[in-house]
């Protein structure tokens, strides 16, 4: 008796839908991974790679984009999401969305949450600036002022008499991190204190006489200990 024979395939078959959802399933959790490390969570990159895509749905008679009579975008949003800029949309015209600056957005929100803890006022504008270097290394413990520093210091000190004039302290971070630039302003406040008693400065001129710190960032400049920066204000 002859073996019963298998029917032939009537089509093709899709066995392989099942790794290639699987596979594209471990891909979407593989990005959606990698954005939630990113540093930049403002959605701009986001914006920066899906650019093409957005002009080629632009182009397309889709619902929500096509141009009517009444209004531009058919469908009504609540609160539509900010547009970041983008360097390869600069030249096209005729946008209705919101042109956001991520740098000035988040330095303006930077100061609007200092304006809710202290009080913040603008100085006035900077007419001129001399700033002495002094590269000799501060003292150890609480009275860091060196001998060059404080020679430096009783050059500048009558200019502190004139109420136009103000003199900065920076003391140099040894590099650009959080900790080194908290060493150097507490090392900035100690000089700053330090020479305000042994000269008996009076009260307005202790207040401009300020410390500050910073962080050197040129690599083929020599850094100094500290800088001595005598400014010019300009009243009004």
């Amino acid at each position: 008796m002859s073996k019963k024979q298998k029917a032939p395939p009537s089509g093709p078959s899709n066995a392989y839908l099942m790794s290639f959802g699987d596979t594209m399933t471990a891909l979407l959790a593989f990005f959606i991974v990698l954005n939630s490390l990113a540093k930049e969570q403002t959605g701009a990159n986001l914006h920066a790679g899906t650019g093409s895509f957005v002009s080629a749905v632009s182009s397309l008679g889709l619902p929500g984009n096509l141009s009517t009579e009444h209004s531009r975008k058919p469908v009504q949003f609540n609160e539509p999401s900010p547009y970041y800029q983008d360097t390869a949309r600069e030249g096209e015209e005729d946008n209705s969305l919101r042109i956001l600056d991520r740098e000035r957005e988040e330095f303006q929100r930077l100061l609007n949450e200092l304006e809710r803890f202290y009080e913040v006022e603008s100085l006035p504008s900077t007419r001129a600036a001399v700033v002495f270097d002094v590269f000799q290394k501060l003292k150890p413990g609480e009275k860091p002022l060196a001998s060059n520093g404080r020679r430096m210091l009783n050059r500048t000190r009558p200019m502190l008499s004139r109420p136009n004039y103000e003199i900065e302290v920076v003391v140099w971070a040894t590099t650009p991190s959080k900790t080194a630039w908290l060493r150097a302003f507490d090392s900035a406040k100690k000089i700053v204190k330090q020479y305000s008693r042994e000269v008996r400065l009076s009260d307005d001129m202790k207040k401009r006489l300020r410390p500050v710190a910073r962080a050197w960032l040129f690599s083929d400049e020599k850094r100094p200990v500290m800088s001595v920066v005598v400014i010019n204000r300009a009243k009004d």
